[in-house]
């Protein structure tokens, strides 16, 4: 059990720095098809006890799914989509004393900078205009 780690020397370390000095290291390679780029941002653990905890974590989930939804119908309506997928996730979880937000874009290798633009682009979208309210109807639906 978490309660006896501290009496048996385990210990959970963050690192909250800077950035590394090398941005991204590409890879290149014939038999390479596929890429996954994951960003993730990692903070604390402030608490999970109050009712705005549990708010911030729905909206979060929230979020995730409509750019699911977005994105997934940019590669259902498109002959040559830019991604294969652009994915959300939140995790909070006190076990590992943190909280993840990720985004992980994917697609074709030799098109990942397309994938990658059009994957930041989707984003903003969602981040400038928000959600519709049909849109917002359907999510609360699916959650």
């Amino acid at each position: 059990p978490m309660s006896a780690w501290p009496v048996r020397g385990a210990e959970i370390r963050h690192n909250f720095g800077e950035a590394t000095e090398k941005a991204f290291e590409s890879v290149s390679h014939a038999q390479i098809g596929e890429f996954s780029l994951t960003m993730t941002v990692k903070e604390g653990l402030e608490g999970n006890s109050r009712a705005r905890h549990l708010r911030e974590g729905m909206l979060d989930t929230l979020v995730g799914m409509a750019l699911g939804f977005r994105t997934d119908e940019v590669v259902r309506r498109s002959d040559d989509p830019p991604f294969t997928g652009v994915h959300w996730n939140y995790f909070n979880s006190a076990r590992e004393g943190c909280v993840l937000n990720s985004i992980t874009v994917s697609g074709e290798g030799r098109r990942w900078r397309d994938a990658v633009r059009e994957g930041v682009r989707e984003v903003r979208r969602l981040q400038r205009h928000g959600v519709e309210k049909e849109e917002l109807e359907l999510l609360k639906r699916t959650l």
